[in-house]
């Protein structure tokens, strides 16, 4: 699925690994805080090129690998092919497994992450959500991000 099984306010929900259009706008007079931008993903956390196994009733229950994901452009910009291995034992499709690895690279590769404390403007947002984010200062004109927490 991709997705994520989210803990909030006493409940659990399931948010597929499918994108969600924002339906949410805030910019600066929604921020009551500093807010903090880290902008890179650290080395020992970046990856260009996964690779791994599934398990299929077509191979009788045996792990088999499924193809790797590459993106050529990533890798030029890293310099090197930098491999992530992904064991997908719950899923039984090879092409079902070349799409989680292909969501899980390109989110990886989403690499500005923010926090911030919002007014009561943001309480319409839980985790998973995505939304709409305005800063003149970072260049930021309705930049989709996630809420992760």
């Amino acid at each position: 699925m991709a997705g994520k099984a989210i803990y909030s306010g006493g409940l659990w929900s399931i948010k597929p690994g499918a994108y969600n259009t924002p339906s949410v706008s805030l910019d600066l007079s929604d921020v009551v805080s500093s807010i903090k931008v880290s902008s890179l993903i650290s080395a020992r956390d970046r990856f260009n090129s996964i690779q791994g196994v599934y398990t299929s009733p077509l191979n009788d229950g045996n792990p088999a690998d499924y193809p790797i994901i590459k993106n050529s452009t990533y890798q030029t910009e890293d310099g090197r092919v930098i491999k992530k291995n992904l064991d997908l034992p719950f899923t039984q499709r090879p092409h079902t497994a070349q799409r989680i690895a292909k969501i899980s690279l390109e989110r990886m590769r989403q690499e500005i992450i923010f926090s911030a404390s919002f007014k009561l403007t943001a309480f319409k947002l839980a985790v998973g959500d995505n939304f709409y984010f305005s800063v003149d200062r970072y260049g930021w004109n309705n930049k989709v991000f996630e809420v992760m927490e």
